[in-house]
């Protein structure tokens, strides 16, 4: 780390669960329907009098879109792949493994309708444009590799019966210890070919896509998401694996926990390792998940590793992380949120947490350095933190009718949304009859915001909301 307070790596320990990911999350449900009684006295003071009721409906909303709700959360993980799927029998017959692995990506871009998919090289059907014209006007066979992010040094070409291997392996030392990145491709080679005399040359690296990994491991990370985005959005279609975003993971990060309370909970795909074979650690303001299992074969070792850094919000207590494994692989990081007094939070119709505008109770506990001004601007805008940086500001005139119990704020990826609902009860002559109010506006913004961060109050007619941007990718070594 340059010139600066260094920060020691905390090792989180993995515990293995007993029981499946699904398991797991229903024994989450189940055990708040039967514990809501006696958590109902101890949840009142830090959220809203009416945070049991909330959960309440999120248990109910969580049971009839079970379906749904699965493949959201899988969706939503951080992956450390290759998976079990793929791996089986890769020491049996790698060429097998490896025909998986194009007939997967082939599924994604027939689905897509479109084959301008960037392709990974397929083994089946390499052949019909493996042969070309080389420097002395002859047929020669050839075969390219993407290797950005690496250099001769860290490549290791070997040809052995019918095949060649290309095996890179480049580690890099952190504040917190060596991160090792490896892969291995094997491609078969025809019997037409003289393969005692292969030669391998690299070209200039296009070092575009890994440039300052080691100053910015976040930046590279938002650009793998930005281009997974890209090929999701290309689809039409939301339902293809994501391997979890960097940059909108917080609006799905906070759950309600088997304590009723709002926690931080990421999970992440590790299936084809053990407890033992993954290490998890905390420094600074991010998480590190490192996975290595190693296995040995009659012509020696082979190791797989996988590095994944997630960043840590300012909002949750990291010294009470806790990390535990699923029997079906699902590594899961939880911790308890830190949660100003005069802050209200809820949960919105899709399970999302948000946060209710300050009433006038809690308006006036509120330091007057902390209390909200309305600039007459309404709309988003930006305003000084007060230490170099900027804070969010918006500003959403409100119908009288809402209360601030009737509005919430939430965080949806890139967007920060404004909604009310008030309900209206009327007696009369022939009984009494219910209609609700009911709006919503939503605002794009340009960097991450956790919602956790937003403070609101009602200002007059005016919701005044800010939050610090999160500066996501300021990370040195």
């Amino acid at each position: 780390m340059s010139g600066g307070k260094q920060h020691n790596a905390v090792s989180i320990p993995v515990n293995r669960e007993q029981r499946s990911f699904e398991r797991q999350r229903r024994d989450l449900l189940t055990g708040l329907e039967h514990g809501s009684g006696t958590h109902r006295g101890n949840l009142i003071g830090p959220y809203t009098e009416d945070w049991p009721s909330t959960v309440d409906s999120w248990i109910n909303s969580s049971w009839r879109r079970w379906d749904e709700e699965m493949r959201r959360l899988r969706r939503g993980m951080f992956a450390l792949l290759p998976l079990d799927t793929f791996t089986h029998g890769i020491l049996e017959n790698p060429f097998a493994l490896m025909h998986q692995m194009d007939r997967h990506i082939q599924d994604i871009r027939e689905r897509m309708g479109s084959m301008d998919v960037p392709s990974t090289g397929s083994v089946s059907d390499f052949l019909k444009d493996a042969y070309e014209v080389g420097e002395d006007g002859k047929v020669h066979f050839k075969v390219r590799f993407d290797a950005q992010g690496f250099a001769p040094q860290d490549i290791n070409v070997t040809s052995s019966e019918n095949r060649v291997t290309v095996h890179a392996k480049k580690e890099t030392t952190t504040d917190g210890g060596k991160c090792s990145r490896e892969f291995c491709r094997m491609m078969q080679l025809p019997k037409s070919i003289d393969d005692s005399q292969l030669k391998c040359r690299m070209t200039d690296p296009l070092d575009t896509f890994t440039h300052g990994i080691l100053e910015n491991p976040f930046a590279l990370m938002h650009q793998m998401d930005r281009h997974i985005q890209d090929i999701r959005e290309r689809m039409g279609s939301m339902d293809v694996p994501s391997t979890g975003s960097v940059s909108d993971f917080l609006k799905d990060a906070y759950e309600v926990g088997e304590d009723g309370k709002v926690h931080f909970k990421v999970r992440f795909d590790a299936q084809g390792f053990a407890p033992q074979d993954i290490n998890v650690t905390s420094s600074e303001n991010r998480v590190t998940v490192h996975a290595k299992k190693e296995t040995t074969t009659d012509g020696g070792k082979c190791s797989r590793e996988f590095c994944r850094m997630v960043q840590l919000p300012k909002s949750i207590d990291d010294s009470q992380l806790k990390c535990r494994m699923t029997d079906d692989g699902v590594l899961m990081l939880e911790a308890p949120v830190k949660v100003d007094q005069n802050q209200s939070l809820t949960l919105n119709e899709s399970g999302q947490v948000a946060v209710r505008p300050k009433s006038d109770n809690q308006i006036k506990a509120v330091p007057a350095s902390q209390a909200l001004v309305a600039k007459g601007v309404h709309g988003l805008s930006y305003v000084d933190d007060g230490s170099g940086g900027k804070r969010l500001h918006v500003e959403v005139p409100v119908d009288p009718v809402y209360k601030p119990e009737d509005l919430c704020v939430n965080v949806d990826s890139n967007r920060v949304v404004v909604s009310g609902r008030h309900h209206k009860q009327k007696s009369g002559q022939y009984g009494k009859s219910s209609s609700f109010a009911e709006f919503s506006q939503s605002y794009a913004i340009p960097e991450t915001v956790d919602p956790l961060s937003v403070s609101a109050q009602v200002v007059g007619n005016t919701l005044v909301l800010e939050a610090p941007l999160e500066k996501q990718h300021a990370i040195t070594h």
